[in-house]
């Protein structure tokens, strides 16, 4: 027995228990078996990048003198000993004044690993020190934090249509239909067609479904 063979009764029956499914279907998505929503909330994806900040300054500066010490020993050392013969003296004399007021520069290279490297630079006369500086190389991490918003939902409408029939029969109808998409992803539908019984119409409800 086919279902057009089925008495009215049964016919009658066999929709109310499919509209009674779609119903329960629909009421079970509503309550919570839909994705999950929170408002005002975004979920965001926070991408960090790091930059170099290079940086090259010299810094020149005047010592102290906090602290001096005379060293007399130098008195007793035969190599300081003053000669007897004039023109011995007079050499004497001209090797310690050359030796004492020159200027002598020193360079002193420190490495700062991987943030570069710096030179300490003296200059010392007549038994001091008269200047210094200091030059450095630097190379220092900038962190970048980029984040990345995902685009708001927006509401959205479709309108569409179709045909419908059979192989024997060919084209026996049609309808036009409307989609409303809302900001959670749920889409709701209605449609209203026509066949050789009159008019129909109809109600439909989705919700997406997250893969993983």
């Amino acid at each position: 027995m086919t279902l057009n063979q089925q008495p009215k009764y049964m016919k009658t029956n066999i929709l109310y228990v499919i509209m009674a499914i779609l119903v329960f279907v629909i009421f079970l998505q509503r309550c919570g078996g839909g994705p999950k929503y929170i408002k005002d909330k975004l979920i965001i994806d926070t991408v960090i990048t790091y930059d170099t900040i290079r940086i090259h300054d010299t810094i020149i500066s005047k010592p102290k003198l906090i602290y001096q010490k005379k060293d007399t020993a130098w008195l007793h050392d035969t190599l300081y000993a003053p000669s007897g013969d004039y023109n011995t003296l007079l050499s004497q004399y001209n090797v310690l004044g050359n030796k004492f007021f020159s200027k002598n520069i020193y360079s002193t290279p420190l490495s700062l690993g991987k943030y570069g490297n710096a030179t300490i630079v003296d200059t010392v006369t007549s038994n001091q020190l008269i200047g210094s500086s200091f030059t450095y190389n630097l190379n220092i991490p900038k962190e970048q934090i980029v984040i990345h918003e995902p685009i708001p939902l927006n509401r959205q409408v479709y309108v569409g249509g179709g045909l419908f029939g059979s192989k024997e029969s060919g084209v026996t109808g049609g309808f036009v239909s409307g989609l409303y998409k809302d900001r959670r992803d749920r889409i709701f539908g209605v449609n209203i067609g026509y066949n050789p019984k009159g008019f129909t119409y109809g109600f439909s409800s989705y919700w997406k479904i997250k893969l993983r």
